[in-house]
């Protein structure tokens, strides 16, 4: 991702980011509490002798790195030893004061951000806390306000393992669906609608509402799992619960107007975005 640069200079480390951060663990969120830019929020915070930093800023438009990401920040308020302040990368949304549009698309931007840091650093969605995970403040408090596990599913979304070309001796498949391409679900997803009548389940990461009867995809073959991936003890699907859906199933028929393909899961033949399916 385009990210801008306006760190902090060299003379203000002791002040602003005073130890090394050689091993980065979490990723953690803010929201600024006022209604400026990320340039301003940056500038403001390197340009003041406060013991007051975070690495980045991001708005609607762009993204603006303040700290190096091998240097501490003090966002976190848990002290000079804390594992918030010395162990996470510190991200501030922008506009949270007022709201609005402005702030959705920064949201939405900082989930893409986020999405990218945790491949970069090989972390999971579980390394992803809020400020108040640290200090207990209400922080990032618009996006605690409209739900954190809603922010968590935007990170996901832009976190499904990409797309990497598998051969066919030697030769890269195009990773274009066609019908009989042979598909993979990789990703977790999180169980939006069930259907006792018809024994399935419906997920918006791979299909948008409102949901339709071709939509809910059969519970059977779905392996129930935690949000970090690990299979649960109960086994019963449930809304808010997350999924797993192991297998390879053949494209049936393709819908390049809404770009969704058909495929066979268990017992149902369903309609879900092309998104989220490797081509294998």
């Amino acid at each position: 991702m385009k990210i801008k640069q306006k760190l902090v200079s060299a003379d203000k480390y002791n002040i602003k980011c005073p130890y090394k951060m050689n091993n980065v663990e979490y990723i953690t969120i803010h929201n600024t509490a006022n209604d400026a830019s990320a340039m301003n929020e940056v500038s403001y915070m390197i340009s003041n002798t406060n013991q007051v930093s975070f690495h980045y800023a991001v708005d609607d438009k762009e993204i603006v790195q303040g700290i190096p990401e091998n240097r501490n920040a003090w966002a976190n308020g848990d002290g000079a030893n804390g594992t918030g302040n010395r162990k996470s990368i510190s991200i501030e949304i922008c506009y949270s004061k007022s709201g609005g549009d402005r702030f959705i698309q920064a949201e939405k931007k900082c989930a893409e951000f986020v999405a990218s840091l945790l491949k970069k650093y090989g972390l999971g969605i579980d390394r992803v806390k809020k400020h108040q995970d640290w200090n207990g403040k209400y922080c990032p408090h618009r996006t605690l306000d409209m739900g954190w596990d809603r922010f968590l599913q935007m990170v996901q979304r832009n976190n499904t393992p990409s797309k990497v070309p598998a051969t066919n001796n030697g030769e890269a498949i195009d990773q274009i669906l066609h019908v009989g391409s042979k598909i993979e679900l990789r990703g977790i997803y999180k169980i939006s609608a069930v259907s006792a009548r018809l024994n399935a389940i419906a997920c918006v990461e791979l299909a948008d509402k409102p949901f339709a009867d071709y939509n809910y995809i059969d519970a059977t073959p779905c392996i129930e799992v935690d949000k970090n991936g690990n299979r649960t003890k109960d086994q019963i699907c449930d809304i808010n619960h997350y999924v797993k859906i192991p297998g390879t199933f053949t494209v049936l028929a393709i819908d390049k107007p809404t770009d969704a393909c058909k495929v066979k899961i268990g017992n149902r033949e369903v309609w879900i975005k092309c998104g989220p399916c490797t081509e294998v």
